[in-house]
């Protein structure tokens, strides 16, 4: 995929907010850990609240990127894959991919 700046910050956009490093981080751990999210360790990763990554949670769902899968368990849809997908086009490293985003914002 071969893409300018602004055109990788558009596709981004149409997925997520890319200002938000919440949904940044949610979508980097589930693209990291398989496609399932476990509300509970995500929440210890992003230092929110059970309730604030549930709420998290909701607004992911509602974009259509995850489904909830049981209590506390969700996972990525087909369009959070290919989110996943669009995200290691973005980060080549073990840098976190909102701040490769934040960069590109700045940049772009």
């Amino acid at each position: 995929m071969d893409l300018s700046l602004k055109q990788l910050l558009a596709e981004l956009a149409k997925y997520i907010d890319v200002s938000s490093e919440m949904q940044v981080g949610a979508v980097d751990y589930a693209c990291s850990s398989g496609g399932i999210i476990y509300v509970k360790e995500l929440a210890e990763i992003l230092g929110l609240s059970y309730k604030q990554t549930l709420d998290l949670m909701t607004r992911l769902r509602k974009k259509g990127l995850i489904a909830r899968r049981g209590i506390g368990i969700y996972s990525l849809t087909e369009k959070g894959r290919e989110l996943c997908n669009l995200i290691r086009t973005v980060k080549p490293s073990n840098r976190p991919p909102f701040k490769i985003i934040r960069l590109l914002l700045i940049v772009g």
